[in-house]
């Protein structure tokens, strides 16, 4: 095991790449690939890139390293963290933390469970093109995917921080990013892709407003995981050579490189078929599955999409479990 220089006997993370994977890991999720192409569609598109990317450098990455500097000098995550430090009321603040991050993760893993479905769905073949569209889920069903995906997540924490949560996201991260790499090579490669993604792409200052600023300052704040919890909870693993800096820009350039990415799939798939980008939070479940079915070797490529989604996913779902894990341990001594 190893230890912090304060003796605290904390599990700390094991390789410098480890930290900077995991932090990534649990930064990069539903918020890039679910939410960003679609709040790009909603608030003007390259306006909205642009101050996005400027909330990232002007707020994330400070963010970043504040988190990261108060679970490191604690050892602790939220709930000792804010005590720690000596905030007032801090029990009180720190509790509400706890509650609101498991409460945001059961609405994860609801939508990270229905992202499971639809990947196996489409390497059943399922999804393939032609098939007929899937009769809605009962109760059973959809808490069974939903077992399935607290399942792994709990898995990969009972594992422990190096051999489980640290491992996953070494090897689950790169993976994501080849992935969506050869996805998006092939999307560009289809008629109307390219044309689609120059005309979203080409400014129009009337679209730079006050609403479209505060959009993109709430998905930098969601994206990142920012407000007192996964990147504390992360932070008090990081050992004491650790640079703070450079693992924050490193956690918000990969967050924005997944965005990108998301952005140069999905906005060229949607162009290439002719659906609208502006499909809101339906993009990800009601409209990709038709850009897919009708592509060739839709059924591949939609399993592909999902199953990627979905690793990159668990980790951020596994960072929110792990607060609540890490928490008992510090509050229990477990």
């Amino acid at each position: 095991m190893v230890m912090g220089s304060d003796g605290s006997g904390r599990v700390l993370f094991g390789t410098g790449w480890g930290v900077i994977l995991t932090t990534a890991g649990a930064a990069i999720g539903l918020g890039n690939i679910w939410r960003f192409p679609y709040m790009m569609g909603e608030y003007g598109g390259l306006a909205f890139l642009v101050l996005y990317l400027v909330v990232i450098v002007a707020f994330g990455v400070p963010g970043l390293m504040a988190e990261y500097a108060l679970g490191r000098h604690t050892r602790r995550g939220p709930v000792g963290a804010l005590h720690g430090a000596g905030m007032p009321g801090a029990r009180f603040f720190s509790g509400l933390l706890l509650v609101t991050i498991i409460m945001a993760g059961s609405y994860y893993g609801v939508v990270l469970a229905e992202v499971l479905r639809q990947g196996v769905r489409f390497g059943l073949g399922a999804g393939s093109a032609g098939a007929a569209e899937p009769a809605g889920q009962g109760f059973g069903e959809s808490m069974a995917w939903v077992v399935i995906t607290v399942g792994l997540s709990g898995t990969a924490i009972a594992m422990g921080l190096r051999r489980g949560v640290e491992r996953l996201s070494t090897l689950g991260l790169p993976l994501f990013f080849v992935l969506f790499v050869a996805l998006i090579v092939y999307v560009l490669r289809q008629d109307g892709a390219i044309e689609g993604l120059r005309q979203f792409l080409r400014p129009r200052l009337d679209d730079l407003t006050p609403g479209t600023a505060l959009a993109a300052l709430g998905q930098a704040v969601f994206s990142l995981g920012l407000g007192g919890t996964l990147m504390v909870m992360y932070g008090s693993y990081m050992r004491d050579h650790d640079s703070i800096p450079r693992i924050a820009i490193a956690t918000a350039g990969a967050d924005v490189a997944a965005a990108l990415l998301a952005g140069m799939l999905i906005v060229p798939a949607v162009f290439a078929v002719g659906v609208p980008l502006d499909s809101g939070s339906r993009l990800l479940f009601t409209v990709m599955p038709k850009v897919f079915q009708g592509m060739p070797a839709g059924g591949l490529l939609g399993a592909a999409f999902f199953l990627s989604v979905f690793l990159v996913g668990l980790l951020s779902l596994i960072a929110v479990y792990e607060v609540a894990v890490g928490s008992a341990v510090d509050v229990l001594g477990w």
